[in-house]
């Protein structure tokens, strides 16, 4: 699948996640950012809250030797803070071997993985403790591991 047919899906499966659609985040369009070193090309999704809570999806396209990546960070432009999806669950559920966040830990093929991966973040994102993030309620400070 080409990287505008994936981007273009992506897109569409960030206007549906219900969890933040339904609290009245709104999908900025995309930005890509070109290839930096290890890290290579992404794309940045932006959903913005009522309130100053933002959710920051980079989407990081397969190439030769890895799949498609997808790092997840909520973002408080009040206090400039922020955390990634993937520390938080660390820090509540330790560290787990296949990350929710790599598409080609998913079934399938990419329509499928994006699927599976929506459902995913929905239910995080349901999650009390997120939700309250999301709300603008309360914020959680997760400090990162850089050894990791």
């Amino acid at each position: 699948m080409r990287v505008t047919d994936k981007i273009k899906a992506f897109y569409s499966m960030l206007m549906g996640l219900n969890s933040l659609t339904h609290i009245g985040f709104k999908l900025r369009d995309p930005r890509h950012v070109p290839s930096n070193g290890l890290a290579g090309e992404s794309y940045e999704f932006i959903m913005e809250g009522r309130q100053s809570a933002s959710v920051e999806f980079t989407f990081y396209p397969a190439t030769a030797d890895k799949g498609d990546y997808i790092v997840v960070y909520l973002i408080d432009y009040k206090t400039d803070k922020g955390f990634s999806l993937d520390a938080w669950l660390q820090k509540r559920y330790g560290v787990t071997h296949q990350s929710p966040f790599k598409l080609s830990n998913y079934s399938g093929e990419y329509d499928q993985q994006l699927k599976q991966f929506e459902k995913f973040v929905n239910d995080l994102f349901y999650n009390t403790e997120l939700k309250s993030v999301l709300e603008g309620k309360e914020w959680i400070d997760i400090n990162f591991n850089w050894r990791l």
